[in-house]
């Protein structure tokens, strides 16, 4: 019974888009060259601003019940120059916006007395080039 079995001859990935040889691989292996590796850190940047007078300038959206900037009008830069589209609005003056959602900060931004402090965050990825390891023997 045993001897009727065949052995598979070929490795199939997770997703059977790629099939090969047991020669196959080690022929690729020793002869390959990899690219540098890439690594992605994510880093958060904070600001301040103080919004005195006028309108903000900034569209904003709704992204899972968060305040995101949607657009930066030419009215915003005379409140600040680091606004950017996709900072995430974290509070306004000691309210934070994650404990209230979306509707009612929007609301808050049209009532509010002004001055009042806005606080941003920002997503900042950067990208390192890593040395790659020379291919094993």
């Amino acid at each position: 019974m045993l001897s009727s079995i065949t052995a598979p001859n070929k490795l199939r990935t997770k997703n059977d888009a790629y099939l090969a040889t047991t020669s196959d691989v080690h022929a690729r292996h020793a002869t390959s060259t990899q690219p540098p590796t890439r690594r992605t850190t994510t880093t958060t940047h904070t600001y301040t601003v103080q919004w005195a007078a006028g309108t903000l300038g900034l569209v904003m959206k709704n992204t899972r019940n968060a305040v995101h900037i949607a657009e930066v009008g030419a009215a915003a830069h005379a409140t600040s120059s680091d606004f950017q589209v996709d900072d995430k609005l974290v509070s306004i003056n000691a309210f934070q916006v994650r404990e209230m959602g979306f509707a009612q900060s929007i609301q808050l931004l049209q009532s509010v007395t002004k001055p009042v402090s806005l606080t941003f965050k920002r997503r900042v990825a950067t990208v390192a080039a890593t040395a790659t390891a020379a291919p094993s023997v």
